[in-house]
């Protein structure tokens, strides 16, 4: 009887080997899922650090109390809430504690330093394209 028993244990196993390997699969592709979007993360945080760290300080200098962080900032949101006229922009510029003066100081001056240096402009895109708009 042992033997009857052992061969319908090993029956029973075999016929269950292609769901198990199938779920071993599964498993694999999801850690391997998770370790892609924690590694995107961590290399995100990386290529900002590193972004920062290449461009010259004296371009990270504020334009007229603006900083480049900011200016990212102010961009989106002028954007994402479409504010197509001077009139929009300048009074939501104005519930940022921003005059019209200051932004256009900013826009002119960040416009020029990031045509001349790369770092600086591909800076700007990383903060531009990870911070959320007011």
């Amino acid at each position: 009887m042992g033997l009857f028993k052992g061969m319908k244990d090993m029956k029973d196993m075999v016929a269950a080997a292609p769901d198990m390997l199938d779920q071993a699969a599964q498993m694999q592709a999801q850690a391997a899922q998770m370790q892609a979007a924690n590694a995107g993360a961590m290399g995100a945080v990386a290529g900002m650090q590193q972004g920062a760290a290449a461009v010259d300080p004296a371009l990270l200098e504020p334009i007229d109390g603006i900083s480049l962080e900011r200016y990212a900032q102010l961009s989106k949101s002028i954007g994402t809430r479409q504010l197509t006229t001077e009139a929009q922009t300048i009074e939501f510029l104005e519930s940022q504690g921003h005059t019209h003066e200051q932004w256009t100081a900013a826009w002119e001056g960040w416009n020029a330093r990031m045509k001349q240096d790369m770092a600086l402009s591909g800076y700007f895109s990383q903060l531009f394209n990870s911070t959320a708009p007011l």
